[in-house]
């Protein structure tokens, strides 16, 4: 078996379990470094559709209807919408691939032209169409009347690392993209503090999982969008709070919520304590908080990498095209 980047034969198993004891080897290629599960011939589709959310969901163990899943999603989209901010304008065409409940579109409806989401779970986008009013696709792009060339942005969060082939899934996305127009990427990153830099086990056996197909560096990602003709930056994102990691480390595990993981904490809940006491003190653990995601982040050790750039020019963009193939052989993720 050849690696799925650059073909080389020395792939080693790093990991013969993931999350749920479930046994799936994990690949790493001895001269490019990407990672990925081994391959093997599965359709993922009713998966997503039908067993995705049982297992993975913002509540550990609880299936959110779509409407919880909005509403817990939606409080966090300020980040991406700020990362975003340089390229939105009122004339702007959006597509989000994997768009969920639809959290991120509805951030930025009123600050663009149009919004459109592409999501293979029929309840998601049933959600999304009917209740939030957003037009939402549930076939691979390739099979519906979208016209190409029609987007000035392409939005994909946490969905790459779930593709099988995301080079040609890069390579077919970028044919709905206007000439100039842009696309940002954001996927879990393997260089993730809690993996590289504290290097928590319990953390690993929970991060490595069965929807996940590739575990991406900044590196491997740059070598996959260039393949795949795009250029841009790189950088992290640090989404979950000093609380979170400290919790990983005392009780190795992880938080019962993403509210509690993610959302900026509260050192004191206490209703008797005196009110200026909790609320100086909060406000400097809320300080502390801030200053340990921007440190994560400038060390490149954010639990998140995301790429906001555009297509090279084809003749310069060293990739062999692969049109016509379907988008990402129907496996869209959820997320």
């Amino acid at each position: 078996m050849n690696c799925y980047l650059c073909g080389d034969e020395n792939l080693n198993v790093i990991r013969q379990k993931l999350r749920y004891d479930i046994s799936r080897n994990v690949l790493r290629c001895g001269n490019c470094g990407v990672v990925y599960l081994q391959p093997r011939e599965e359709s993922l589709e009713d998966y997503y559709c039908e067993d995705y959310r049982k297992k993975h969901s913002p509540i550990l163990g609880e299936a959110l209807s779509s409407r919880e899943i909005f509403e817990y999603h939606l409080p966090f989209q300020g980040p991406r919408v700020e990362r975003l901010r340089p390229v939105l304008t009122s004339s702007s065409r959006v597509l989000d691939i994997g768009c969920s409940a639809g959290h991120f579109l509805h951030s930025i409806r009123e600050q663009v032209h149009e919004v459109v989401g592409a999501e293979f779970n029929k309840s998601d986008a049933a959600f999304v169409n009917e209740e939030l009013g957003i037009k939402t696709y549930t076939e691979p792009l390739v099979e519906t009347d979208l016209p190409k060339e029609h987007f000035d942005i392409i939005t994909m969060f946490h969905v790459l690392e779930h593709i099988d082939d995301p080079i040609t899934f890069l390579e077919t996305t970028r044919s709905y993209l206007k000439p100039g127009g842009h696309i940002y990427v954001e996927v879990p990153n393997l260089q993730d503090a809690m993996l590289s830099l504290y290097e928590v086990k319990e953390y690993a056996d929970f991060w490595f999982r069965e929807p996940h197909i590739f575990y991406f560096s900044a590196q491997t990602l740059s070598a996959v969008l260039e393949k795949s003709g795009y250029s841009g930056r790189i950088q992290t994102a640090q989404r979950y709070s000093l609380l979170n990691h400290l919790s990983w480390q005392l009780t190795r595990g992880p938080q019962k919520t993403m509210d509690d993981a993610m959302r900026s904490p509260a050192l004191i809940r206490s209703e008797t304590a005196p009110p200026e006491v909790c609320d100086d003190l909060n406000e400097w653990f809320r300080r502390v908080d801030q200053e340990y995601r921007a440190l994560v982040e400038k060390h490149g050790m954010g639990d998140s990498l995301f790429f906001l750039g555009q297509p090279q020019n084809r003749d310069s963009a060293g990739c062999s095209s692969r049109e016509g193939v379907a988008l990402g052989s129907r496996r869209l993720a959820l997320r």
